[in-house]
């Protein structure tokens, strides 16, 4: 997937939607990081809704999302699947970039997604940060300082069989849970090259026999 606009600021709009075929598998994933700029006024919006039918296999691997200093992003999934498909989605997020000297001072950052299968809500979750930088990453309940973070789901009947290979990847500022045929872990980094790093190990451990996208392992 290519982000033609090269960034998003306030009031620029995408939506996505993609639907695999019964058994089908597909794999998406972005050319580039997407960046989150200033916004003058309103929200950057995503909206995403992915579609599985019966044995389908559907990963979705974006890049890094990047928020700029004063960025307002608002990101919503809904996802319709059904039992038995497989479905594996992972979203890392950056605080600006630490390599570039760059430190977050405001942000509004909406996150909502909505799993449901054969028309059941399985999974549901949302995120709010919004506001001065500095007090709502440095909460022990939010990212306790750390610059970047990701949530991996993982929707299938092995969901629950790969929890423990899956901490045993993990480090201490992660952690994971698996019930009712689901897996979810998070995970806080200093930034996105350790981030990633540590990603790469559990979406290949996930992703498994399937390869990963040439641009998360180049």
């Amino acid at each position: 997937m290519i982000n033609t606009s090269g960034g998003m600021t306030g009031g620029d709009k995408i939506d996505w939607s993609f639907s695999v075929a019964e058994n089908a598998c597909l794999t998406l994933t972005t050319q580039a990081f997407e960046r989150v700029y200033k916004s003058s006024g309103g929200l950057a919006c995503t909206n995403i809704h992915l579609e599985l039918q019966a044995g389908a296999k559907l990963a979705w691997l974006p890049q890094e999302t990047i928020l700029f200093d004063q960025s307002a992003y608002s990101r919503t999934i809904n996802v319709d699947t059904t039992a038995g498909a497989d479905l594996l989605m992972v979203e890392p997020v950056v605080f600006g970039r630490a390599a570039m000297g760059e430190t977050i001072k405001t942000l509004t950052f909406f996150d909502q997604w909505r799993v449901h299968v054969d028309g059941e809500l399985h999974h549901a979750e949302s995120t709010k940060l919004a506001g001065e930088a500095a007090g709502i990453l440095g909460n022990s309940f939010a990212t306790d300082g750390a610059s970047a973070m990701a949530t991996i789901l993982f929707v299938s009947r092995r969901a629950e069989g790969l929890l423990d290979p899956v901490r045993s990847l993990l480090s201490n500022s992660d952690a994971a849970s698996a019930w009712k045929g689901k897996l979810v872990v998070r995970m806080l980094a200093k930034d996105d090259y350790v981030l990633r790093q540590r990603l790469i190990p559990i979406i290949n451990l996930l992703h498994h026999p399937d390869p990963l996208p040439k641009i998360w392992t180049s």
